[in-house]
C-alpha cells in the first residue's frame, strides 16, 4: 500500500507527514495535487481491469508491501480524470455508455466510453474509446 511520497531531494516521507507540512520549506506540487496523489485504490477481493493490465507481481506488491512514489508519476492520473470527465460530458447520444460500473465473474470496470463500432457500422458490436 502507498505509504510515502519521494522528495525531489530522494528522501522517502510518510504521507500523513508530507501533506501536514513540507519538510523542503516549499512543497514540489499543489496541497490539492499531492492529496490526489496520495489516493490509492485499495484491495477489495476483485481485480480492477486497471490491476489486470498492469504486471501480476507488481499489482500483488502494491496490495502486500508499503512503497513509495515521486508524486509527479501519479500527473497522468490527473489527466486521465479529466479526460473521463470530457468524454461522459460528449457523449450525449442514447447510443453510448459513458463510466457505467460493469461487473461479471471475477471482473469489474468502468470503461471510459461504449459506442456502437464507428469501422463497421452494420455488425453490432460496441468499442471502448
Amino acid at each position: 500500500m502507498l505509504t510515502h511520497f519521494i522528495c525531489p531531494d530522494e528522501q522517502a516521507v510518510p504521507l500523513v507527514e508530507c501533506l501536514a507540512v513540507c519538510r523542503l520549506g516549499r512543497r514540489c506540487l499543489s496541497l490539492a495535487t499531492l492529496r490526489q496523489a496520495a489516493q490509492d485504490r485499495p484491495w477489495t477481493g476483485e481485480p480492477s481491469v486497471t490491476q489486470l493490465l498492469n504486471g501480476t507481481m507488481q499489482e500483488y506488491l502494491k496490495i502486500t508491501k508499503e512503497y513509495a512514489i515521486r508524486p509527479m508519476s501519479r500527473a497522468f492520473a490527473l489527466l486521465g480524470t479529466e479526460h473521463h470527465a470530457r468524454l461522459a460530458e460528449m457523449a450525449y447520444d442514447s447510443d453510448s455508455i459513458t463510466e457505467e460500473l460493469f461487473s461479471g465473474g471475477d471482473i469489474k470496470g468502468h470503461p471510459d466510453l461504449l459506442a456502437p463500432c464507428v469501422i463497421c457500422e452494420d455488425c453490432g458490436h460496441v468499442t471502448d474509446l
